[in-house]
């Protein structure tokens, strides 16, 4: 209970009708309005309650000090010790600094009108109370310690109770500020916490507007979301939390939907920056506005193997997990993990982190660094990640695709080619991904996405083999176009029916080899690196031992080739699928981990053009999904046929069925089939 002192009777001398101090005169106190009597205190503890009525001493004056009940109002009568009234009776008294007073000009009694027409009168109160500042709920030494940055003064209890204060959601504000907190924070409502600017540069060394900075040990720094019980709206704006290479996971989001995140920054923590997750069983996380984001992770120490985004779904079906959000300029650093981690954490079953587009991510990582930029991984084994969209991203680390994960539809859209050195694994790489697709800033288009799509609209069908005509000795196309036979005592073998797969075998004898062209003269008329010829195989190969198989672009059958881009399966080099481009006989070769598959159905699709070189494979239906590239300048540039050829390096017959085979040119002028 709040008492104030009462302007009536502290420091007054009554007298009497005999003009002397009125000894033993009487205070009676009520009600105001009413002959209700009203307590009054002897302190300002309104501990200890003063007689009613109060008799005056001989000097005419109360024998302790008067304190009135805040928000109380009273009525004074003072009488002498005869009962004859002295003085007029004193009506809607309350005590000295009671802000309950109406006539006293404090916020609940001042009227407040917005500009413009059609505002309601409220009042300052009521004006103050539509946001929450977190300076409410400290003291003095606190707010000045938060202000100088000094980091003295641990303010984790006034924020935690600025937070519970929007029990239904709100606005909390951050003044700027250096704010020391030592346990997590947590926010279960949709409260917008709103602070004054993270200082988002491209380093970490700039100050921060408003600044959380952890003091714990090895826990999380802030939860927001529901944590067991989904929540719409919320959001953080404007402000960094610093995790002190001592969090596990600066920020925490979890069962929450429709989130606006904008201008804040996470920085060093020894697990993820910010963790995005759900609990088993509830509503997606998910529908998440997400602009200009900053993670830093530094390259060394507490924070050297941690993750700097992680969305890590759980689900056991369609209802939940992770999903649909759009993230747009996060700039990431990191070092041994990964910039961006995408899967799930272990529980449910599947489809656990989709549909999310991301506009100009750009990820850092030093060279000494192994982290993917963007790593697709699960612990669950039947995890699917679907639909990402990756719009012009700068990702140094390259993307990743683990298995057991696979990754349905994701593209990346204008991506850079930042650090690729040659091996354009390090861009695209794992075995995890079905149906993915990337494109790059100078025009390279590769990735597992290639292959079905060769069979539509990517690429212009010069030629395209249909079936085997046995009765006159020639492959019929697609164009109508005729082929080429080299064969050395071998045999084309006619499946009998239009559409159907020719069996190409070596006669039995060593270097037997048989092969399937387009003739060297149309080759020599159009078939150039300048117009980005590309090709496509669908076959099945039935034995490995003594056999050399050869997929592409090349200018000879022969067994040194000097000139060609192609996919080579050579059992007596290696038991490894290699792709090759070699010119004016120099070579550059990348062993793929990947084996003959003998007896399953094997597609590859070949493409390049000056600079760049891309072979993309697809075996076993969807099971094994791969591809490699170079980026190099031993690309030949002269005329040359593409084909098949398959030899044998024993003394016995090899044979390679092929379904089909396509080819044709990556160019948007040219007709469409």
């Amino acid at each position: 209970m709040s008492v104030f002192l009462s302007p009536v009777g502290n420091g007054d001398h009554w007298l009497g009708a005999n003009a002397l101090p009125a000894n033993g005169g009487l205070i009676n106190t009520y009600l105001a309005g009413t002959t209700t009597p009203a307590a009054t205190y002897t302190t300002s503890l309104g501990d200890v309650a003063n007689t009613n009525p109060i008799v005056l001493t001989p000097a005419g004056i109360p024998p302790f000090e008067i304190w009135l009940t805040g928000g109380v109002s009273y009525k004074f009568i003072i009488t002498d010790i005869f009962g004859v009234q002295i003085g007029p009776p004193y009506d809607n008294i309350y005590g000295i600094g009671d802000l309950t007073a109406p006539n006293v000009n404090n916020a609940l009694n001042v009227s407040y009108i917005q500009l413009g027409t059609g505002a309601v009168t409220t009042t300052v109160a009521g004006k103050l109370n539509q946001y929450v500042s977190v300076f409410d709920f400290m003291t003095t030494l606190q707010i000045s310690d938060v202000q100088a940055g000094t980091l003295l003064k641990d303010v984790t209890t006034p924020i935690q109770n600025a937070i519970n204060s929007l029990a239904s959601g709100g606005l909390l504000f951050f003044p700027p500020g250096q704010y020391k907190f030592t346990s997590t924070l947590t926010c279960v409502k949709p409260v917008i916490w709103q602070g004054s600017g993270c200082g988002e540069t491209s380093t970490n060394s700039s100050p921060h507007p408003t600044r959380l900075v952890w003091a714990g040990g090895s826990s999380d720094a802030v939860h927001y979301g529901g944590f067991g019980t989904t929540f719409a709206g919320g959001g953080i704006n404007n402000l960094c939390i610093d995790g002190q290479s001592l969090a596990t996971n600066c920020l925490v989001t979890k069962d929450i939907w429709a989130p606006r995140f904008f201008n804040i920054e996470v920085c060093n923590s020894t697990t993820n920056g910010w963790l995005v997750t759900n609990t088993l069983g509830q509503p997606v996380t998910g529908f998440f506005e997400a602009s200009y984001i900053r993670i830093y992770q530094a390259s060394s120490g507490a924070t050297a193997s941690a993750n700097g985004l992680a969305l890590q779904g759980v689900t056991g079906g369609v209802s939940d997990g992770v999903t649909l959000g759009r993230w747009k300029r996060c700039r990431i650093d990191h070092n041994n993990g990964a910039g961006v981690l995408i899967g799930t954490s272990g529980g449910g079953t599947q489809d656990a982190g989709d549909g999310m587009s991301w506009y100009d991510l750009f990820t850092f990582r030093p060279n000494t660094g192994t982290g993917f930029g963007v790593n697709f991984q699960s612990a669950n084994t039947s995890s699917i990640i679907n639909q990402h969209r990756f719009y012009g991203p700068q990702v140094t680390g390259g993307f990743n695709f683990a298995t057991p994960t696979l990754s349905y539809g994701t593209r990346i859209i204008n991506g850079s080619e930042v650090d690729l050195n040659t091996n354009v694994t390090q861009l695209l790489s794992g075995a995890g991904a079905i149906d993915v697709a990337c494109d790059t800033q100078s025009g390279v288009y590769f990735g597992r996405q290639v292959i079905p799509n060769l069979h539509t609209s990517i690429i212009s069908d010069a030629f395209f083999f249909t079936r085997y005509d046995s009765a006159n000795g020639i492959l019929q196309t697609g164009n109508g176009n005729w082929t080429v036979i080299n064969a050395s005592g071998g045999t084309l073998t006619d499946a009998g029916t239009p559409g159907g797969g020719v069996t190409v075998t070596t006669a039995a004898i060593n270097t037997s080899v048989v092969g399937i062209e387009l003739p060297s003269g149309n080759a020599s008329s159009g078939l150039r690196s300048v117009v980005s010829p590309m090709m496509s195989c669908n076959f099945v190969l039935t034995q490995a031992v003594g056999t050399q198989l050869r997929i592409g672009f090349f200018d000879g059958f022969g067994a040194v080739i000097a000139n060609g881009v192609y996919i080579e399966y050579d059992n007596a080099v290696s038991n490894f699928w290699r792709f090759v481009c070699v010119k004016a006989s120099v070579s550059t070769i990348i062993t793929l981990p990947i084996g003959p598959n003998i007896g399953t159905v094997f597609e590859w699709a070949i493409r390049f053009d000056q600079t760049f070189a891309t072979a993309n494979y697809r075996a076993g239906g969807f099971t094994g999904i791969g591809n490699a590239g170079v980026t190099s300048t031993n690309i030949p540039t002269v005329a040359m046929f593409f084909g098949v050829a398959i030899r044998t390096n024993a003394v016995a017959a090899k044979s390679v069925t092929i379904n089909s085979m396509k080819a044709g040119f990556l160019d948007e002028n040219y007709p469409q089939t």
